[in-house]
């Protein structure tokens, strides 16, 4: 048995693309998982947190003229009989500022 959640993150961070001033490179993810049995958890820590930093990580964006926009979130979750097991997926696109 599984089942699928999605969600948009509101970020703290605007930025106001009213001009022709970048271009979408690319779609980035990120994922963090932990599991469960009997309902003692492995790596209970925040998946939120853990996903995103994989997605900032993948996308490489130090030093570049870079941000990752459009922030998606996924959770799926999966359950047998005393397993339980739940991923988060974070992704977004790439756009890169020509001026």
């Amino acid at each position: 048995c599984g089942s699928t959640t999605g969600l948009l993150i509101n970020s703290n961070t605007q930025v106001h693309l009213q001009e022709n001033n970048f271009k979408v490179i690319e779609s980035v993810s990120g994922k963090a998982s932990c599991a469960s049995i009997l309902g003692v958890g492995i790596n209970q820590t925040n998946l939120y947190d853990q996903a995103r930093k994989d997605m900032v990580k993948n996308a490489n964006l130090v030093g570049t003229s870079k941000a990752i926009i459009n922030i998606t979130t996924d959770v799926d979750r999966h359950v047998f009989l005393i397993f339980y097991k739940k991923t988060v997926y974070v992704s977004g696109e790439i756009i890169e500022f020509t001026r």
